[in-house]
């Protein structure tokens, strides 16, 4: 798939996902919705079905290729599966989807897992992308401190006023991201972490 159509059919599945973690959704079967409105540079998804925890997008991209994007709620984690003829896209998302053995990256020590997000793609350019989102009540600089201690040396580090962003450059971690920041809420710092192949 290409880079573009990835992105627009990221941002599909995690909208979807959000409206299902978020709403949840009815329990009446196969309720149908015809003339759902498109979205710019992104595929028009024309008819949504739903039934129980399954949320169910069909229709086509720009180019005229049919895209179908399935989200089924699981508890407090959500799923969506996006299939074009190009290859099937899966991704997940909740608080333990991702793991710091999965990502070969040191969580902060006693931060809370805000959400994570596992992706896979098949077909002609498989990869993969995980990314968590952690949240702590400590102060930046010391986050900061924490993390240019351990993956400072021989890696990328920007940093500007309360921002930090470690590319990794060596090592299995190699093309993974550290980015720290202030919390959305200004209540501590949150952390989000990064690895990507293929995609």
């Amino acid at each position: 798939m290409s880079r573009k159509l990835i992105a627009s059919i990221v941002l599909i599945a995690f909208v979807a996902m959000s409206m299902m973690l978020l709403a949840g959704c009815p329990k009446k079967a196969d309720e149908g919705v015809t003339g759902a409105p498109a979205i710019p540079g992104l595929p028009s998804m024309p008819k949504v079905t739903k039934s129980g925890d399954t949320v169910n997008y069909s229709g086509k991209d720009e180019k005229g290729n049919a895209v179908n994007v399935t989200s089924t709620k699981e508890g407090e984690s959500a799923k969506t599966t996006v299939k074009t003829d190009q290859g099937t896209l899966t991704t997940e998302v909740g608080k333990d989807k991702v793991s710091e053995k999965d990502l070969g990256v040191a969580f902060y020590p006693g931060a809370t897992v805000e959400t994570g997000m596992n992706a896979a793609q098949s077909g002609a350019k498989a990869g993969a992308m995980q990314m968590v989102n952690l949240k702590t009540a400590d102060p930046f600089a010391k986050v900061a401190a924490f993390y240019k201690g351990k993956y400072a040396k021989g890696n990328t580090v920007v940093e500007q006023g309360e921002m930090l962003m470690i590319t990794l450059k060596t090592g299995e971690a190699a093309g993974k991201m550290i980015m720290v920041g202030p919390a959305s809420d200004k209540q501590g710092t949150q952390i989000v972490i990064h690895s990507a192949s293929g995609m």
